[in-house]
């Protein structure tokens, strides 16, 4: 039967096998029937004009090649049960569904479906080269069973909507999904690849395994629904950068898994890595992880839940953050960038510290398990860094248990030995600087203290206070330690919520890093290592604290306080004499205590000695006392004089010279005797430094002499200085005494000269 160019055949009633003949129309063929119209499965039909199905279901029976138009209305289907070949030229349109269910529809065309329902429930669709089929915002794609084959592949735009249910379905080709599809029965197999595109959602809800047996790669969201559990086959992988989330049931990850995206596990559900691999991406998880992981190299591992992995490696390549608050089995660091907690996790296991760093910032770690060797290693380089108020938590049963913590720049581990008490949940922490006071621990309320101790405060506690007796061990490095620190003689320092208290003071143990101890700790806090010029406000068994003031009974110290030994000790007083006794109680602070022939009530040599002086820091000091020695004099205790000229001393410890005499006399100075006035001089008053000579007509026969004596009658002297005077020549007269020979005058002259004071000329 031909139906022409304008040929209208219209087709009004229902039936099965109703086409015995071909059918060849290039017109308008309507089915406008309220039931089904069915072919005959013999004869072949064409399309090449225009073909409505109004009214009614047409089932195509027979085969079809189809260039024409296929015009489905709302509520109407056209179903697709034999060979069916959709060539070029093929417009299928209206709102109706295309049902393919059985034998093979192959598409010879590229269609971009907008408005049609398509439903795959058996048989064959056969996508050939350049031929795709996509599915526009707003259709649907129904799939229950049956293959879809070739190489070009169906896409369902965002907007578009799948429904994957019932039976088997082989997928020999690429479908890639930006829009929604709902998997709720049958397996996926086969060849193809099902790419789940950026936008798209493949929401599952069967449980069972072997149902996904198709190659996976999703960057958009899959969503696990299921009530049951999930499991994927080998061999094909599933490459995630989008999100799988396992929203309802267990999923069980039984193929290779690439993630660079994110898994997400909720609260109650389970992901199970059933076989060993690298994980990278990011895993929000708030149920449980369970299963093997070779490693995770991804940013971020969010744990609200239970992670019972037999380990969990970090291991990235670049700055990890563990996130969350929730238990790990066994959790283990490998990464030199170093991991970052950014909530309070509980390692219930093994804690294996290989390599990097663990900043614990505001976060706690905590290690449950009470074995001193379920943690392993904790190094320089492998250890937490404590950079907020977050610690390193771990139970303590036992001696030796370390707690490797520091700073971002340095090492500094704690070594705890539980002595008595039962087993305890210790923390540690170790910060900058130390600080007067702390309110809660580890919280400064205080100024900082420095130098003299290391700079450095680790904060010990314990979950409960009381109870429990301890030796701690901390250590440092030269780095750490405040200017002036003596670590030759130090000691553990520990503060108690109200006062700082010092230990036994000794020699750190090492050489960079350094260790000291300190046995019987029962008060858990602030701990630092200091020595004894440290001026924490260290408290005291009795008496004052630590460098408050005190009276230590010497009256040669000032500004007296409590020293770190809880000693009552001042600053002494100056000596400036340097004789043991301070300024402060000597009563002669410039000369020393105890000099013999020292008169202590006037600060000076008894008179009749003299001081000898030292220098001593600038100070003039008397160091003895010495007698003056004879020519000299000592009036003041202090200096020596040597006697004046016309004086002289004779003697030792003379506090005056005496004078001279009259007759004597003492030209220099220092004399010790005076001179007698030698003969022809004499000296007739005291302390003369000279004698005089006799004048002319006097002489002096003896040494000292005070006055001289006149020459008698009939002699004469007419020189200065003389010890005699000479007689007088025969027959001349001089005067009667001390006859000068001034005029001597003859005898023959004698009558005319008779005067009372002239003599008559001897004989």
């Amino acid at each position: 039967m031909n139906n022409t160019a304008t040929g209208i055949l219209d087709i009004t009633f229902t039936g099965g096998s109703q086409q015995l003949v071909f059918l060849n129309n290039a017109g308008t063929l309507n089915y406008t029937g309220a039931g089904v119209w069915s072919t005959n499965s013999a004869p072949l039909m064409t399309n090449s004009g225009t073909w409505n199905i109004t009214g009614g279901n047409w089932t195509m029976a027979s085969a079809l090649t189809n260039t024409g138009t296929i015009n489905i209305a709302a509520t109407r289907s056209l179903t697709f049960s034999n060979t069916i070949n959709l060539n070029a030229g093929t417009v299928l349109t209206g709102t109706g569904t295309i049902v393919i269910n059985g034998g093979t529809t192959t598409h010879n065309f590229p269609w971009t479906n907008t408005t049609l329902i398509l439903s795959l429930s058996n048989g064959i669709w056969s996508l050939t080269a350049g031929n795709p089929v996509v599915f526009a915002t707003g259709t649907t794609f129904t799939w229950t069973g049956g293959t879809i084959n070739g190489p070009a592949g169906v896409t369902l735009q965002s907007g578009a909507t799948g429904t994957w249910s019932t039976s088997s379905k082989i997928l020999n080709t690429s479908l890639a999904n930006n829009g929604t599809v709902t998997w709720n029965g049958g397996t996926v197999g086969g060849t193809g690849t099902l790419t789940n595109a950026a936008t798209g959602i493949l929401d599952i809800a069967i449980n069972g395994s072997g149902f996904l047996g198709v190659a996976v790669n999703n960057a958009g969201a899959i969503n696990y629904r299921g009530h049951g559990s999930f499991t994927t086959s080998p061999p094909p992988s599933l490459p995630n950068t989008g999100s799988l989330n396992i929203l309802g049931g267990n999923w069980s990850q039984n193929s290779p898994l690439t993630n660079t995206g994110t898994i997400q596990i909720d609260a109650t559900r389970t992901f199970t890595f059933s076989i060993a691999q690298v994980i990278g991406g990011t895993v929000l998880n708030n149920g449980i992880v369970a299963g093997l992981m070779t490693s995770f190299t991804g940013p971020t591992f969010t744990n609200n839940g239970s992670v019972t992995l037999t380990n969990l490696p970090f291991a990235g390549a670049a700055v990890q953050t563990l996130d969350g608050t929730g238990s790990i089995n066994a959790l283990a660091i490998n990464n030199t960038n170093g991991v970052t907690l950014g909530g309070d996790q509980t390692v219930t296991t093994t804690l294996t510290l290989t390599n990097g760093l663990v900043t614990l910032g505001s976060s706690n770690l905590y290690l449950s398990n009470n074995t001193l060797a379920s943690l392993v290693g904790g190094t320089a380089s492998g250890r937490f860094v404590t950079n907020g108020t977050g610690s390193f938590q771990r139970m303590v049963n036992g001696a030796n248990y370390p707690f490797p913590v520091g700073t971002s720049s340095s090492y500094l581990p704690v070594l705890l030995s539980l002595t008595g008490g039962a087993e305890e949940r210790f923390a540690a922490r170790v910060q900058s600087d130390v600080h007067s006071d702390y309110t809660t621990p580890g919280t400064p309320a205080g100024q900082v203290i420095a130098g003299d101790h290391v700079e450095r405060t680790w904060v010990i506690t314990e979950e409960t206070p009381g109870g429990n007796t301890a030796t701690v061990q901390l250590q440092w490095n030269v780095g750490d330690e405040g200017a002036g620190f003596d670590r030759t003689n130090c000691g553990l320092a520990y503060y108690d919520g109200a006062s700082w208290f010092n230990s036994a003071f000794g020699t750190a143990a090492g050489a960079d890093p350094y260790t000291r101890s300190l046995a019987g700790i029962t008060d858990f806090r602030e701990f630092t290592v200091a020595d004894p010029q440290s001026i924490l406000p260290f408290a005291c068994p009795v008496g004052p604290p630590i460098g408050s003031a005190c009276d230590d009974d010497d009256d040669c110290t000032t500004g007296d306080t409590v020293d770190p030994n809880c000693d009552c000790v001042g600053t002494p007083e100056p000596d400036t004499d340097e004789d043991g006794l301070c300024d402060a109680v000597d009563d002669c602070t410039l000369a020393v205590d105890g000099i013999p022939n020292f008169d202590e009530n006037t600060c000076a040599c008894n008179l009749g000695y003299y001081a000898t002086i030292t220098d001593m820091d600038g100070n003039d000091v008397i160091t003895a006392c010495t007698i003056c020695p004879p020519g000299s004099y000592c009036p003041d205790g202090i200096e020596q004089f040597p006697c004046a000229a016309g004086y002289f001393s004779s003697g030792s410890g003379q506090i005056v010279c005496n004078a001279c005499e009259a007759g004597t006399f003492s030209a220099g100075t220092g004399s010790i005797i005076c001179q007698a006035c030698a003969a022809g001089y004499y000296n007739p008053a005291t302390a003369a430094t000279e004698c005089l000579a006799c004048s002319a007509g006097t002489f002096s026969d003896v040494t000292g002499s005070i006055a001289c004596s006149d020459c008698p009658a009939g002699f004469a002297n007419p020189n200065l200085a003389q010890t005699s005077c000479a007689a007088c020549p025969p027959r001349q007269l001089f005067r009667q005494h001390g006859s000068r020979a001034l005029r001597p005058v003859p005898c023959q002259y004698l009558q005319s000269l008779i005067r009372a004071d002239l003599l008559h000329c001897l004989p």
